[in-house]
Formats: structure tokens, C-alpha cells, sequence
């Protein structure tokens, strides 16, 4: 079961970062820019070759990959080099690797929506998210937890979790979930607002609707998509406030790296390919998110400094200088990656 899931884990990560460099590889190719190397995985190198002046290759490390655009990394006079194109062409090339990640989900949802409803009949609901200061907070539900009863009574949908929830505002009720097979037992206080657990369990509440018609798909798949968005931009928001000391602790406690990544698709494994299918869509959607945030050496760093040189003129910043700020954002990231990938080692053998 365990090498299942580590295959498992390496092609749903495998497919989200293929698509994603695709994206910058086909939008670079469109925009007349040298794509020096196209890699899956992180060196050392297994396989590789060259084919139009571009080096391919397949890496050891199979949790990532990149594209290697020329006049990215080093100053370039040449006309196909990134520096020498427009602003658009630049921020397009940019934002591509993003907008594939959202067309990858957009199309796994509809898939969703669409195919015949046989996946009703789990035992339990899927943890997405945990609000902060809330009562599943409070009783340390994570993601990747699977709900199984509340209130002495069994749970088997979303829309029944928030049923019962949200009338018995205040009351204080048994909780039982499931984490790496082991179920655990707490007595909570539910919450008095719109969504007393405070745990969003969207995975199960797109479970348990009943296929629609193919016409129908998209958009369903779009407010989808967006209801994700909205979760994790909140999320983001309440991250940043409580590095200011204006947050929750709890909020921190929610990031997953590679690690708690895998053991949430571990724990869906059990439950049939639907839910990777739909995890495989929460975490492309949940890539897009991350990489357009206007930090140096993520996407939307680099959209942000080339629009802001744009507006600098003369003035704008030197290309070394970027460089130096794009390597100092990647090494804090890597930092920032060694940290959650030790939270997580730590809450899987608790």
C-alpha cells in the first residue's frame, strides 16, 4: 500500500509540474523566446537530449521540474531572449505555467460534474480546510482528516455536516475522525456564526451532488473553482496577519508541504480514484495560488518586476540587481519548504 502510494503521490505531482512548465515552455515558444532546457524533476539527470537548440531532460528528483528561458537568468542582447521582449509577451510567458494549472483543474472538475455518481457511499467527510479560531481548530482537525461522526451521529455527506452543525450552534458534541487509519475522539464547542465547525469539506460536498448534464459542467466546475480560490485567499490573508502578530497561530498549522500533501493522497487512496482525481485538482489549483503571488523568484514576482521597470523607465532596476533579489526570494522559499516539510514529518509520526 505504502509503494501505491508514493507512485500515486509521484504522478499527481508529476502531471500538476509538467503541466505548469508546459505552460511556460509552449507560451515562451509562441513568444519567439529560446527555451534553453525543459526538465522534469531536479538534477541528478537520468535522461536527456537535445532537439531545436532545446536540452530536455528527466531528473532524478521527481517532485518538480523547471524551463530555462534564455535572457532569464543572465543578460542578453539577442532577440529571442526573454529581456528582449515586450512587457506582454514577458508577463504571457510568465503567467502561462499558471493558467495551465487552472485549465487542469477546470477540466478534471468537469470531469467531476459529469461522470455518473458512484462515490456516496464513504464513510465520512474530507477535511479541504480548517478556519482559524474555529471549533475544528480548536479540536486539531487537519487536513486530510476524514469526519466520521458528530454528535453520536454517522456522517456521510457535507451538506449533512453543515446540517447538523449549524443547528446546534454553541452546543458542545463528540467529534470522531479518522487520520492515518487511526480514529480519534474529542468533545467540541460548536461555534454560534455561519459555519459553527469552521472546516470546509468541499471535497465530499462535490461528491455527494448528483451528475449534471455536460452543458452544465463548466460552469459548475468555474464556481468551483472560485469558491477554492476565495478559501485560500482568505487563508493567505490570515497567514500574513499572524507573521504581524495580528493572526492565529492556528493558521500556520494548516500549511502542508510535499509531505502532508502525500499523506492526505495516501489517506484518498482508500477511498477510490474520484478523490485523487479531485485532490489532484485542489493541489493545481492550489500551485496556481501560490506561484502567482507577487514574491521574488515565484511567477508573480517576475510579472512584478517586469511591469515595475516598465513604469521605472530609465530609472528601472539593473538586471543583476533583480537577480539578486530573485535568488534571495528563492532562497527564503527553500527555507520556508525545509520548515514545513519538518512540521510535517513531525505531525506524521505523532
Amino acid at each position: 500500500m505504502i509503494i501505491i502510494s508514493i507512485l500515486v503521490f509521484i504522478i499527481v505531482f508529476g502531471i500538476i509540474v509538467l503541466v505548469h512548465e508546459l505552460g511556460h515552455f509552449l507560451a515562451a515558444k509562441m513568444s519567439g523566446i529560446k527555451v534553453e532546457e525543459f526538465a522534469f524533476g531536479f538534477p541528478p539527470r537520468l535522461i536527456g537530449w537535445k532537439r531545436n537548440g532545446t536540452q530536455y531532460a528527466i531528473n532524478l528528483i521527481p517532485i518538480g521540474g523547471y524551463v530555462k528561458l534564455k535572457g532569464e537568468d543572465a543578460s542578453s542582447k539577442d532577440k529571442d531572449s526573454l529581456s528582449q521582449k515586450n512587457g506582454w509577451q514577458q508577463s504571457f510567458t510568465m503567467v502561462a505555467g499558471v493558467v495551465m494549472n487552472l485549465l487542469l483543474a477546470w477540466i478534471i472538475l468537469m470531469f467531476l460534474f459529469i461522470i455518473p455518481n458512484s462515490w456516496k457511499s464513504a464513510e465520512g467527510v474530507f477535511v479541504a480546510g480548517v478556519a482559524p479560531n474555529s471549533a475544528a481548530a480548536t479540536a486539531n482537525l487537519k487536513v486530510g482528516d476524514v469526519i466520521s461522526t458528530i454528535g453520536g451521529q454517522a456522517v456521510t455527506a457535507s451538506d449533512q455536516l453543515r446540517s447538523f452543525t449549524t443547528s446546534h450552534p454553541g452546543a458542545t458534541v463528540d467529534l470522531a475522525y479518522k487520520r492515518n487509519g487511526i480514529t480519534e475522539h474529542k468533545s467540541i464547542v460548536l461555534g454560534t456564526g455561519d459555519a459553527p465547525l469552521g472546516a470546509a469539506t468541499n471535497t465530499f460536498s462535490l461528491a455527494t451532488t448528483d451528475a449534471v448534464k455536460f452543458w452544465q459542467a463548466p460552469w459548475l466546475a468555474v464556481k468551483e473553482i472560485g469558491a477554492v480560490i476565495g478559501l485560500n485567499a482568505v487563508f493567505i490573508w490570515q497567514l500574513l496577519l499572524g507573521l504581524f502578530g495580528h493572526g492565529s497561530g492556528n493558521v500556520a498549522d494548516q500549511v502542508s508541504g510535499p509531505i502532508g500533501i502525500y499523506g492526505i493522497v495516501a489517506q484518498l487512496i482508500a477511498f477510490g480514484w474520484v478523490y485523487v482525481l479531485y485532490a489532484l485538482a485542489q493541489i493545481s489549483l492550489a500551485v496556481a495560488i501560490f506561484n502567482i503571488l507577487p514574491f521574488p523568484a515565484l511567477d508573480g514576482g517576475r510579472i512584478f518586476f517586469i511591469w515595475l521597470n516598465k513604469a521605472l523607465g530609465k530609472r528601472k532596476i539593473k538586471f543583476e540587481v533583480e537577480g539578486i533579489i530573485h535568488a534571495l526570494g528563492f532562497m527564503i522559499l527553500i527555507g520556508l519548504f525545509l520548515v514545513v516539510t519538518y512540521r510535517d514529518i513531525m505531525k506524521m509520526i505523532k
